[in-house]
């Protein structure tokens, strides 16, 4: 998770904030994956397990769609943004 933190700040200091966000958003699948495999391990308990994949799930979303640029912000979740 560090680095995936890293990788946000760093994103908020570039001009080439989309290969750095899609960077992110690559590790934080990996970390959906492993949290996953924890909870079928039943190395974590169902609540925990939920509680952790929302917040990883809407660390995503927002990485998606992080921009500097005021008129990014009314951006769809799912689509982007197209200035970053």
């Amino acid at each position: 998770m560090l680095d995936v933190l890293e990788l946000l700040v760093q994103a908020a200091y570039s001009r080439d904030k989309r290969s750095i966000l899609a960077r992110a958003n690559q590790r934080l699948e990996v970390i959906r994956h492993l949290w996953r495999l924890a909870h079928e391990l039943a190395a974590i308990p169902t609540r925990s397990y939920e509680h952790g994949a929302k917040r990883v799930d809407e660390l995503g979303r927002q990485s998606i769609t992080r921009c500097s640029r005021p008129s990014c912000a009314a951006v769809s979740r799912t689509r982007g943004c197209s200035h970053c």
